[in-house]
């Protein structure tokens, strides 16, 4: 539950969150799963694909030759404004918030914070355009356990997209969908979730 550091009230002040519009964010597979769960929604119809480099150890294959591609937030377009995280609820003129609080991926809640081979830093293409953001203003330690979470779960994400890659390079003439890959993704969490359930309560 996030417990609102003082960078995370700086971000709630903003009004206009350019941010949710200038960035493509990635959600680890853990907050896919998170989102999906609570929700109640299928994954696919908040996230897209996107290309990834063709040596991208976490690029997914959606048939044994295609393209790699990674996973983000949708956007929405809306009448006279520009295309928006499919997440970001304009209240009224330049008012908008995050509809999904506590729910937001992890490199949202850590913004703009990022780990520069162990070093926090502020991200370079933050997007914002209402403050110009420093160290000082970032609670250190919560950030940290943040990125960390999150390079724990890409770590796992890498190992689950190495599983379905070599899957699919081995079924010639295949071809899947994104909402194929995220069912695969979402049965490995609810059973690494509850394989940790399991273990906590033993």
């Amino acid at each position: 539950m996030i417990t609102h550091p003082d960078h995370e009230l700086l971000w709630l002040s903003c009004a206009a969150k350019r941010c949710c519009s200038l960035r493509t964010v990635r959600p680890t597979g853990g907050d896919i799963w998170r989102i999906a769960t609570r929700l109640h929604v299928p994954p696919e119809s908040f996230l897209r694909s996107i290309p990834a480099e063709p040596d991208a150890d976490d690029g997914v294959l959606l048939a044994p030759t295609s393209q790699p591609v990674h996973l983000a937030l949708a956007r929405r377009a809306t009448k006279g404004r520009q295309a928006a995280c499919v997440f970001l609820m304009h209240i009224r003129e330049e008012v908008a918030r995050c509809g999904l609080g506590e729910l937001r991926p992890l490199p949202c809640q850590a913004f703009p914070g990022r780990d520069a081979c162990g070093t926090l830093r502020i991200r370079e293409d933050h997007g914002c355009t209402c403050r110009s953001w420093n160290l000082a203003e970032l609670d250190r330690p919560a950030v940290a356990a943040l990125l960390a979470q999150e390079a724990a779960e890409r770590a796992r994400d890498r190992q689950l997209v190495h599983l379905w890659n070599e899957q699919v390079k081995s079924d010639e003439g295949s071809k899947y969908s994104l909402a194929d890959f995220c069912g695969y993704l979402l049965y490995a969490y609810t059973a690494q979730m509850a394989e940790a359930t399991a273990g906590g309560t033993a």
